[in-house]
C-alpha cells in the first residue's frame, strides 16, 4: 500500500518518472497501475513477477529489470518489502536459511547493479 501509494502520487507530477516494479500479482497490479489513468506520454508503469521467498524469481528479476533499465541511470531504489517471522524450521525452497533471512538480507544483495555478475 505505501509503494502503491509513492507512486500513485508520483504518477500525477509533471516530472517524468519510469518505474519497474517486481510483484507477486503481476495482473492485480497492472490493472490497479491501469486504472489510474496516468499520462503514458510522461510516465511509465513495467511491471514483473518476483517472489522475494524464492531466490530464482529474485535473480530473474534483478536480471529483467537491469535489462529494462539499459544505461539509463537508476535515481531510485524502492526496496518496500520486508518479513518479520520466526527463524524456526527449514527456508522456503529447501533453503537452509529462514524466510527473514531469505527476504530481507540474500533477496535484496541481488538488486545492487554492481554486484550483477555477467
Amino acid at each position: 500500500v505505501i509503494g502503491f501509494e509513492a507512486i500513485k502520487q508520483l504518477l500525477q507530477q509533471t516530472q517524468p518518472y519510469s518505474f519497474i516494479l517486481g510483484v507477486r500479482d503481476t495482473e492485480t497490479t497492472r490493472v490497479a497501475y491501469d486504472d489510474l489513468k496516468f499520462d503514458t506520454s510522461k510516465h511509465s508503469v513495467s511491471v514483473l513477477p518476483l517472489d522475494l521467498l524464492n531466490l530464482k524469481s529474485v535473480q530473474s528479476f534483478a536480471k529483467q529489470a537491469l535489462s529494462e533499465l539499459g544505461q539509463r541511470p537508476l535515481d531510485y531504489l524502492f526496496l518496500i518489502a520486508g518479513l518479520v517471522a520466526s527463524a524456526d524450521g527449514p527456508g522456503p525452497h529447501g533453503s537452509q536459511w529462514c524466510e527473514s533471512y531469505v527476504v530481507n538480507h540474500l533477496g535484496m544483495s541481488n538488486f545492487d547493479p554492481s554486484a550483477t555478475k555477467e
